[in-house]
């Protein structure tokens, strides 16, 4: 049975700000372009028949590359109107793609990993610097990332639309929604354990409990309570562990314009 899953994105990385993918084979010299070109945002992913296809939006006749951490690649043009669709086959319980654009014959790693999880049949955009955004529907709380110091979160809200956001009731962020509506806060030196997360907008708040632990550094994904956990390695042999929270019944993520 099909499941279809929409998002629009990017998201990940709180210290580990390498543009490499963690265990993916070295770039040719042609990756290091000085041209600069737009990232693909990624709509939707659909699960069936042991594979998924990831579809989205880009620059007309840009060429969007994914490949995984083997090295095996899978590609797609945009076409007049930008839209492309790549399928991907389903493998291991968590899968690493990162996303690489070109033209002609210039080409750019776009800092951006798709994270697949078979087994969850969910699908999440990293991005170096970024908070997660989930592949699918999104509250306030959306995400949670972690590297065993810094917490990142992020959310979705109406674009421009004010949130307070507060760690264990400390002082709230103030932060805004983007022109997507995704919104991040950042809390820096925070311990693992329990913790508690609350977002407050003008359409209402929500409230999470979580319990932070060090990401193991291996690439994987398994349920914890109300979300999802992935943990994967970073640049340099550190590890990212990002939880994706279930988005509150009846929520409605904001369409992007």
């Amino acid at each position: 049975m099909k499941r279809l899953i929409a998002t629009l994105g990017a998201a990940l990385l709180i210290t580990a700000c390498s543009p490499d993918d963690p265990q993916a084979p070295a770039a040719s010299a042609a990756a290091a372009t000085s041209a600069w070109m737009a990232p693909p945002l990624f709509d939707a992913a659909e699960f069936a028949d042991g594979a998924v296809i990831v579809s989205g939006r880009a620059e007309p006749g840009q060429r969007i590359v994914l490949t995984d951490q083997t090295g095996l690649a899978a590609a797609a043009s945009a076409d007049d109107q930008g839209a492309f669709a790549i399928r991907l086959v389903l493998g291991a319980n968590l899968t690493l793609w990162r996303i690489d654009v070109a033209r002609g014959a210039q080409e750019a790693r776009t800092g951006q990993w798709l994270a697949v999880s078979a087994g969850q049949a969910s699908a999440v955009i990293l991005r170096a610097g970024a908070a997660a955004r989930p592949v699918g529907p999104a509250g306030l709380l959306a995400t949670a990332d972690y590297d065993g110091g810094g917490l990142l979160v992020g959310g979705r809200v109406m674009p421009g639309q004010p949130v307070q956001v507060d760690l264990n009731g400390g002082p709230p962020q103030t932060v805004q929604g983007d022109e997507q509506g995704w919104i991040q806060a950042r809390f820096a030196a925070v311990s693992p354990g329990p913790h508690r997360l609350r977002a407050r907008g003008p359409t209402g708040e929500q409230e999470i409990s979580l319990t932070l632990a060090a990401p193991s550094g291996d690439a994987r994904a398994r349920r914890e309570g109300g979300a999802l956990r992935i943990d994967w390695p970073t640049p340099g042999g550190a590890g990212q562990a990002t939880w994706v929270f279930d988005p509150p019944a009846g929520s409605d993520t904001p369409s992007a314009p």
